[in-house]
């Protein structure tokens, strides 16, 4: 009975959906899937799409949010479009709230709290945000909206069934696979909705800045902390897009600008690590001029390997090193070897156009397009953590950009370009590389005995097999079953009116069904001809 209410409800939904989408000039894309046709529309399919969102409701506007990080795979103008989406709706009355804070925390809020705000500072579409006081300490409390996941569950579940029916009907412009899309979608809401996830966030910037006096971290309350409410230390400070209110509190803009870049390009490049939602939104400037950033739900991580791989991309882009930019791009792994050849053109025209600019006037975000649109081109699909990075990287310097006219975001990569340069080329940083290659070898050494001899061993067996993959031959490949195919068909047509004629005299009724069959054949062959 269950399991029928929720078909029920789930249809319900989708019907819902479909609807939305189908008034605001979508209807083409499920009407593809029965081969009928779009209708003109006088806005953009960018900006429907941004609209049919937001009437879709909270959740879709998150969507539509992690989505506007996929630059890899969306059209510039839908990423415009997206990223004008506000993640705010209407607050829960704070009854419902406290139930969710007594019910995680199995006491009454008036006892956990000295204070409680009833009215909410924040309120989106995953949580609401009040603030609260204990022990003298002013706090900020997230609270989970209740019943969240199963709406998210129910949306992404009819969402996923969407993205099959597209991947399988629809030819699809680009490589992504839309279903693993929504799954990733997924992925990153569940990571979102885990509020002990978040703080353990928290605390990871925390240690890695814990020497870096120029930035604030919240300090989490780990003993009233659970996955569906957050306590931490409130931030008293300025929203960093609040230009008049900076200037007005007599804080240097320009410094605040350095020390942002400074403070992110240290979390690329030196701990692996980095808030992948930099928005004007999420960070603040403190009265003391620190920069605070908040909301911490989605973060990217640069595994050790990819971290070389990016400083090494870096020193190459510096040292105008075009063999170098190349061989690290084709290292990262995301561009397959038979489109190498290809794309080798279109990079060095690319870098060559970029090489020519001043300093002063390089556009990263012109620079990040013209790499996407090469993606697109060739259907290469990032990683998710380094399209989070891309779109992060050009939050940055637009935010550089408000805060100082005459922000330089190269500028401000040269030193960690310089202290990449010196650990590699530095006695300790050529030892260091030594070792590594040593080990690898020693490894390579001391495993190939044992997988040689599992090779032998499958050999003897009977066991080994080799696969192989033709490519370009499929048309080649029918061509041939066909032609086979006609031929033989030829071989008993010419048989069957031999023997037929052969027969007529003596067994004229076998005689005329081979002539009947002889014609069928005939009328077969004739139709496959003009197929």
């Amino acid at each position: 009975m269950i399991n029928i209410t929720k078909k029920v409800l789930e249809m319900r939904r989708a019907r819902q959906i479909v609807g939305v989408f189908v008034k605001h000039g979508f209807g083409y894309l499920f009407e593809r899937i029965r081969k009928g046709r779009r209708k003109d529309f006088e806005r953009s399919d960018a900006e429907r799409f941004r609209k049919a969102l937001e009437e879709l409701g909270p959740i879709f506007i998150k969507m539509g949010q992690i989505l506007s990080t996929r630059i890899d795979i969306l059209p510039k103008d839908y990423i415009f479009e997206l990223s004008k989406l506000q993640d705010e709706t209407t607050p829960l009355p704070v009854e419902k709230i406290k139930t969710v804070i007594e019910s995680e925390l199995r006491a009454s809020t008036g006892r956990i709290f000295d204070e409680f705000s009833p009215l909410p500072i924040a309120s989106a579409s995953l949580a609401q945000v009040h603030t609260a006081s204990k022990d003298e300490r002013e706090l900020v409390v997230k609270i989970q909206r209740p019943g969240i996941w199963d709406v998210i569950k129910t949306d992404l579940d009819i969402m996923e069934d969407f993205a099959r029916s597209f991947r399988n009907r629809i030819r699809m412009h680009t490589d992504s696979d839309p279903v693993e899309i929504v799954r990733e979608m997924k992925k990153t809401l569940l990571n979102e909705l885990d509020f002990a996830s978040e703080g353990m966030n928290i605390e990871k910037f925390r240690r890695n800045f814990s020497d870096d006096e120029r930035v604030f971290f919240p300090e989490v309350l780990w003993n009233i902390t659970t996955p569906k409410v957050l306590v931490m230390k409130r931030i008293k400070g300025i929203k960093i897009s609040k230009i008049n209110e900076i200037e007005k509190a007599g804080l240097d803009r320009k410094k605040i600008a350095s020390v942002g870049a400074d403070m992110y390009f240290k979390q690329i490049f030196k701990h692996g690590f980095f808030h992948a939602d930099p928005h004007p939104g999420n960070i603040f400037v403190t009265y003391d001029g620190k920069i605070a950033p908040c909301d911490f739900g989605m973060v990217g991580k640069i595994n050790p390997h990819l971290k070389e791989k990016l400083r090494m991309l870096l020193v190459s882009v510096v040292k105008k090193d075009i063999d170098g930019i190349l061989g690290s791009l084709f290292s990262l792994g995301i561009v397959p070897d038979e489109k190498r050849n290809e794309l080798i053109d279109d990079i060095y025209d690319m870098l060559d156009k970029y090489y020519d600019i001043p300093i002063g006037r390089f556009n990263l975000k012109m620079a990040h397009e013209e790499g996407f649109l090469l993606l697109k081109k060739y259907k290469i699909t990032l990683p998710r953590n380094l399209t989070l990075l891309a779109k992060a990287l050009m939050e940055v310097e637009a935010l550089g950009n408000l805060l100082d006219p005459e922000f330089d975001v190269i500028n401000h990569l040269k030193p960690y370009i310089r202290e990449i340069i010196k650990e590699r080329y530095s006695v300790s940083g050529v030892l260091d590389g030594l070792s590594k290659t040593g080990e690898e070898y020693i490894k390579f050494l001391k495993n190939f005995p044992q997988e040689a001899g599992d090779v032998l061993k499958k050999a003897r067996e009977g066991k080994l097999k080799f696969v192989y993959e033709h490519k370009g031959l499929d048309n080649l490949t029918s061509s041939i079953d066909k032609a086979s195919v006609r031929l033989g068909i030829s071989f008993i047509f010419v048989a069957l009116v031999v023997s037929s004629s052969i027969l007529i005299g003596r067994f004229p009724f076998i005689s005329i069904a081979g002539f009947a069959a002889a014609l069928i054949l005939f009328l077969w062959f004739f139709i496959s001809l003009k197929r």
